[in-house]
């Protein structure tokens, strides 16, 4: 049985443009399968409302270009505004929220994750991830590679994870996506029932449920693809 400890987790490096990150996975790797977790999505799909997503990258990002200020400082901003979130009257209890739903992580790990977890981001990167949101998808940062048009070509087996209630990357923007890539490398699977647990973004790394769900799934999502490489007698 794989445990949570077996998956290699691969985090968004805010320091390394998305089109240097494109050239270096062009190099044979002997790493068969990863999980991402992150900004797992090229396009979002086109929705009168604008998604939290969208919000919050456009609200850090704008200001950051009007400024022209290098870098936004996202971890000292979140620290800050934590003790409003955590405590009565819970001005900012919504931001609890884009990480985690009502009860499905452990107060002690939330506080770490908040604390601990988020740092500086270049703003470049956040304007970079704006694009996301625009006719054609992410883009690099010149504005002439859109990833979107080379996800056909993948050849490598694709797990993709949802949160029925994350507002970061919400199922329609990974099911966007994953619907690029060819079918039979992508399992594609939404966490969450209509009447409970339910999974924010975070919830898919740090849940309280997290070792049973991923562990089982991602064992059999490797065996299914195993199987298939294994030669024929």
């Amino acid at each position: 049985m794989a445990y949570i400890s077996d998956i290699k987790l691969i985090r968004t490096d805010t320091t390394l443009d998305l089109s240097q990150k494109a050239e270096k996975a062009k190099r044979p790797r002997k790493v068969c399968f990863n999980l991402y977790f992150d900004y797992a999505f090229v396009s979002m799909p086109s929705i009168n409302t604008p998604s939290s997503s969208q919000c919050g990258t456009s609200t850090m990002a704008d200001p950051a270009q009007a400024l022209n200020v290098p870098v936004v400082p996202l971890g000292a901003l979140l620290s800050a505004a934590y003790p409003l979130s955590s405590r009565p009257p819970y001005v900012l209890a919504w931001l609890n929220d884009l990480i985690s739903a009502q009860d499905m992580m452990h107060p002690e790990l939330l506080k770490k994750l908040v604390l601990n977890n988020f740092c500086t981001i270049p703003a470049k990167l956040l304007i970079q991830l704006t694009t996301a949101f625009k006719e054609g998808g992410l883009r690099d940062r010149s504005g002439t590679f859109f990833y979107k048009d080379h996800l056909h070509k993948s050849n490598v087996p694709v797990l993709a994870l949802a949160g029925d209630r994350d507002l970061i990357c919400p199922p329609e923007a990974v099911h966007e996506t994953v619907r690029l890539i060819p079918e039979h490398l992508v399992t594609y699977k939404v966490f969450g029932e209509a009447n409970g647990p339910h999974y924010a973004h975070y919830d898919l790394v740090g849940g309280r449920m997290v070792r049973t769900f991923l562990s089982n799934f991602s064992f059999f999502f490797r065996v299914k693809h195993l199987f298939k490489k294994l030669p024929t007698q």
